[in-house]
């Protein structure tokens, strides 16, 4: 029986051609927690079903970094340092993509480097997991600060992915940070 990876959902999808009509398809998902194998698992079913090559993950809970095998999946995986089980972030690489794994940097639990050589150049995909904006600012210059060094760690001859999850605020406009910033089609309650 599959059950639903917990109040998941795919938020984007990019779709990267190359000369010889073959499409590498890049996602990117909050899946709340991969802490148990299962989870991992019904993870790669979707992609499977969806025909995801490539997808960035945030919230995989999981300490440490390092990459763990499934299925000829192969996950690459930068969490926090001190063992806790929060924030991390995650790149699912499908078999025919993680052949072509070339490198990997974790930079910090909310940041996440990998590159892979396609035919003619190299592909660079960075997973970011942003602090909320309740966070203190300290945290959030700390964030942006690991993600600009992963953007300068890319050649300016790579193709460049970014993808994750910003923590973008959509709803009622706050007074004090996004007057007139939210477009006509924000959920205003």
């Amino acid at each position: 029986m599959h059950m639903p990876l917990a109040a998941a959902a795919v938020t984007s999808t990019t779709t990267y051609n190359s000369k010889s009509d073959k499409c590498l398809r890049i996602a990117t998902w909050n899946v709340r927690t991969l802490n148990a194998d299962s989870k991992l698992e019904q993870l790669i079913d979707r992609m499977v079903q969806y025909r995801i090559d490539v997808c960035c993950l945030t919230e995989v809970r999981w300490p440490y970094s390092g990459s763990k095998s499934c299925k000829g999946w192969k996950l690459v995986f930068s969490g926090r340092d001190d063992g806790k089980r929060r924030q991390g972030v995650g790149v699912l690489l499908s078999p025919r993509v993680a052949t072509a794994l070339l490198d990997s940097q974790a930079i910090s639990e909310g940041v996440l480097l990998v590159k892979f050589q396609l035919k003619k150049h190299v592909l660079s995909v960075i997973c970011a997991y942003a602090p909320t904006l309740d966070y203190p600012d300290l945290e959030k210059d700390n964030f942006y600060s690991e993600l600009q060094s992963a953007v300068d760690a890319v050649s300016a001859r790579d193709v460049l992915i970014l993808g994750g999850d910003f923590n973008a605020q959509v709803g009622a406009e706050h007074p004090d940070h996004w007057n007139g910033c939210l477009g006509s089609f924000a959920l205003r309650k």
